[in-house]
């Protein structure tokens, strides 16, 4: 016999090679040769002990069918899953169409999958079971397993659906009776953090986040962190040891160039000039959408308000208001108008001196120009990425978590919620808070940031949303949004 693939083609009567799956129904009706149990048990023992295991694990599916009795669904669980936390007015809210696996524990032993169902609409549940798949003389031991659906884009465009083990509810031991009732059963799944001023998971301090890293970007996220972190703790460590010997310029020649260090090598001057100042309002990571000037309708306005905020009294962040003009085609700054508070004024809307700056004032206009930048830097950092990306997105993945699996919107939605929470949840201690980057760089205190984040994010109006236009025709950031617009329309279209 030259294999086992070909003895066993004969055995069923083909004369193309298996490749290990059953045979169809027209190989197995066109069959002209039945053994016998004695020539087959003969065949049997003349292969080699390889053969004969590979042969068992071909037909130990279909042997393990054959012996298993057919379900007897005699049994049954019932009961309803709603939210942990009750609704604004008290209300339980359904914990509907989550998918259900009933199983029977076995310490020490693989235990057994008994029967699935699902939530209704209103959050309840019915599973029937056969007690006997809980194995010889074995009462089953109930537990309640509730799984989170996902899907997974593959490369090649197929989806292929997950599900993810979210909440284990333990019920009854050696169960006999014909119906258990688990109850009205709370689950603890994406609720809503009771003390954050914006939309935000509750992550308990001892608890699991709702989200996980995928494999491959925790790798991303190690390895890209890998040299910037090394280099972090050089200068920490060199600051300790002799702090003079730190300089700025040593500091950034350590980090790889950035785009203003890049534009110096070969425009030197052009990154502190008038018009890439207003390149940067419409381009950079500001990117702002400038109103128009009521005192002068042929100019733009930007205006960011720091004032209102209680501030520390050490750092310096004012109300910082800048004109632009449309010049060549070109967006530039015009006017600043700055108010500085006294040194050491804490209260919000402290009484503030206003300065009104020009390009005609010389080194006095390149000062208001740095303050300004600053000051679009933290706008940038709070309002535009960590709101308007961050936390905006935040308060959609709860909802939709908890509200959507049977609408068709899951399929396009799910992929992009991915990680947000986990990367939130880490910028409440890197980022805010009272120890965080931005908390210890600016003047706002803690509680006056967490007070502009939730004003920010209540101003987000979607209604009849549409991109920004373009000013001008360097505006790429309006050309780009307006294209990607068109294109996502289309697609969901």
């Amino acid at each position: 016999m030259s294999s086992l693939k070909d003895w066993l083609a004969q055995i069923l009567g083909r004369e193309n090679k298996i490749n290990g799956s059953a045979p169809t129904d027209e190989q197995t009706s066109a069959t002209p040769l039945v053994f016998s149990p004695q020539e087959l048990q003969k065949r049997y023992t003349q292969l080699s002990t390889e053969q004969q295991q590979a042969i068992s694990a071909y037909m130990r599916e279909q042997l393990q069918a054959a012996e298993r009795p057919a379900p007897n669904l005699t049994h049954r669980v019932i009961g309803r899953l709603v939210f942990e936390f009750e609704g604004a007015n008290g209300e339980l809210k359904p914990l509907h169409h989550m998918p259900l696996e009933l199983w029977d524990v076995d310490p020490g032993y693989p235990d057994d999958l008994l029967a699935k169902g699902e939530t209704d609409a209103e959050g309840h549940f019915e599973i029937w079971y056969d007690p006997r798949a809980a194995g010889f003389m074995d009462d089953p031991d109930l537990d309640l397993r509730i799984f989170e659906p996902s899907h997974i884009y593959q490369r090649d465009g197929t989806v292929t659906e997950t599900q993810r083990l979210v909440h284990v509810i333990a019920g009854a031991n050696n169960m006999t009776n014909h119906t258990y009732d688990f109850g009205t059963c709370r689950v603890p799944y994406w609720e809503y953090d009771p003390d954050a001023v914006t939309p935000r998971v509750l992550i308990l301090d001892q608890g699991n986040p709702p989200q996980t890293y995928e494999p491959g970007r925790s790798v991303a996220m190690v390895k890209a962190a890998a040299r910037v972190e090394t280099i972090r703790r050089k200068h920490k460590l060199q600051y300790k040891l002799s702090p003079d010997s730190l300089t700025l310029t040593e500091v950034q020649n350590d980090f790889p160039p950035n785009v203003t260090r890049q534009l110096e090598e070969t425009q030197p001057g052009y990154s502190r000039s008038d018009e890439y100042f207003g390149e940067r309002i419409l381009n950079g990571m500001i990117a702002s959408v400038l109103d128009k000037d009521l005192e002068h309708p042929s100019r733009y306005r930007l205006v960011h308000q720091w004032n209102a905020y209680a501030q520390d009294g050490e750092h310096v962040s004012p109300n910082v208001d800048m004109r632009f003009e449309i010049i060549e085609g070109k967006l530039r700054p015009v006017e600043i108008r700055i108010g500085l508070r006294q040194p050491g004024q804490t209260a919000p809307n402290a009484p503030a001196e206003k300065h009104t700056l020009t390009p005609a004032d010389g080194a006095r206009w390149e000062q208001a120009k740095r303050i300004a930048r600053s000051s679009a830097s933290l706008s940038a950092e709070l309002d535009a990425h960590l709101v308007a990306t961050h936390l905006n997105i935040e308060q959609y993945a709860i909802a939709i978590h908890r509200n959507i699996r049977k609408n068709p919107l899951r399929w396009l939605l799910y992929p992009h919620l991915r990680d947000v929470t986990l990367v939130n949840y880490a910028a409440n201690s890197f980022l805010i808070g009272e120890t965080g980057h931005i908390t210890r760089a600016v003047a706002l205190t803690a509680e006056a940031l967490g007070e502009r984040l939730g004003q920010s994010l209540g101003m987000h109006d979607w209604k009849n949303w549409r991109p920004r236009a373009a000013l001008v025709p360097t505006h790429q950031y309006a050309q780009v949004a307006n294209l990607y617009w068109r294109i996502l329309t289309d697609y969901v279209d």
